[in-house]
């Protein structure tokens, strides 16, 4: 930067900078996205804005270039589709084809002929698939099969989460007239995160390659169409509402899922930049819509079987859902941005007594020192993965020895 400012401070920070990251959670995600994309990571002097960049929970772009445009906009079924972008390129590589609405080229097609393309991360919580339209990044068009990801890109998966929250049993709440199920995922990204951020710095400023990608994929079976969805028997359990012990509905799975049509806004519309100006509105509606996967999930724990594996996900104490349902009568949505959490039985006669399909904590851990042991084991191979810092490994073990699980 400049040695002063025009008043003539000195910078105190000039020709000291050697490296820049870039990092934007959610809608300041899909922010840097579309920075990327529209080529803006090519500086005056033709290097680049920023070395790394991670976008974190961060599935689309964000709609600013447009005649009354809408830089916002939400994930739920009932979401007008024609009032936001939804035409950008989900596809990472400047050679992604588009074979939906004929176009070629990814995010990274302006950044690939400058040769300004930083190293980034893109973190997707569960969220993303069910709601924020996020599997076209990991497939093709019509999801027939994987996408291979640019060299200077890794893409996490955050197992059996929601869009956000502190995780942890506390952070789960019930209001039985809003959403079916208790909300929140006990299950989350926040340690993740911290890890994984380090590990870009590190990507970028000491050259040490990061973990590789951990998504599901179609080849291996973990990223299916939704009604390929195969959850196991949860009921007979209770959760705490103003004190009193509510029952929680048995799980049932409606197939849900924020859809993806193309759209035609008419010739004065660039729909690659979502740019432009929308002549047709509203937009005609092409017929042909992008498919959508979703993660599939283990049969005997109704967790999501890819992607990393918290400590919460590799020690569970329930079921994690990464979407819940919205309860008002007369509506059909999914819970904006919001999953479930449905508690293991404590003991196996317990379990069978309800027909609970789930292993009961008891079977998986036997005893409180067990419960510890396994919290144990998950901190430290993550910690091992470079998926989770010491210090957060640490913090896990202490919180599974005062946590009452199991005599």
């Amino acid at each position: 930067g400049k040695a002063a400012d025009s008043s003539g401070t000195p910078n105190p920070l000039a020709g000291r900078i050697q490296y820049t990251l870039g990092q934007g959670t959610s809608q300041s995600g899909n922010a840097m996205k579309t920075f990327l994309h529209l080529g803006f990571n090519q500086a005056l002097d033709g290097g680049k804005v920023f070395d790394g960049i991670f976008a974190h929970v961060a599935a689309r772009q964000t709609h600013i270039n447009t005649r009354f445009a809408v830089p916002g906009g939400g994930g739920g079924l009932r979401t007008d589709h024609t009032a936001f972008g939804q035409t950008a390129p989900r596809g990472l590589d400047k050679d992604y084809n588009d074979d939906i609405s004929g176009r070629q080229g990814g995010v990274m097609k302006r950044c690939a002929a400058t040769s300004t393309c930083p190293k980034f991360f893109l973190g997707l919580s569960g969220t993303e698939f069910w709601q924020l339209q996020g599997s076209p990044v990991l497939t093709d068009a019509r999801g027939t099969k994987d996408l291979a990801q640019p060299d200077n890109a890794r893409i996490y998966y955050y197992a059996s989460t929601q869009h956000g929250g502190a995780g942890g049993t506390a952070s789960i709440a019930y209001a039985p007239t809003r959403a079916t199920y208790p909300t929140g995922t006990v299950v989350h990204f926040n340690d993740t995160f911290r890890a994984l951020f380090l590990n870009l710095e590190d990507w970028v400023v000491r050259g040490t390659q990061p973990p590789a990608s951990q998504v599901p994929r179609i080849d291996n079976g973990t990223l299916v169409r939704p009604e390929a969805l195969a959850f196991p028997a949860m009921k007979g359990l209770t959760w705490a509402v103003g004190g009193v012990q509510t029952a929680i509905p048995e799980f049932s799975y409606r197939g849900l899922y924020n859809n993806f049509p193309l759209f035609d806004f008419g010739p004065q519309y660039i729909p690659q930049d979502e740019s432009g100006i929308a002549t047709i509105l509203p937009p005609r509606n092409l017929g042909r819509d992008y498919a959508i996967m979703v993660p599939q999930v283990d049969a005997s724990t109704g967790l999501t079987r890819a992607g990393i594996r918290s400590v919460e996900a590799r020690a569970p104490l329930g079921t994690s859902i990464e979407f819940n349902y919205v309860a008002t009568p007369g509506i059909t949505d999914l819970a904006n941005l919001t999953g479930s959490f449905i508690p293991f039985h404590k003991t196996r006669a317990a379990r069978l007594a309800a027909g609970d399909a789930r292993p009961s904590l008891e079977e998986l851990y036997g005893t409180q020192d067990g419960y510890v042991a396994a919290v144990t084991e998950a901190a430290n191979a993550l910690v091992a993965q470079r998926l989770l810092l010491q210090r957060d490994a640490d913090l896990q073990i202490a919180r599974a020895k005062v946590a009452a699980v199991l005599p």
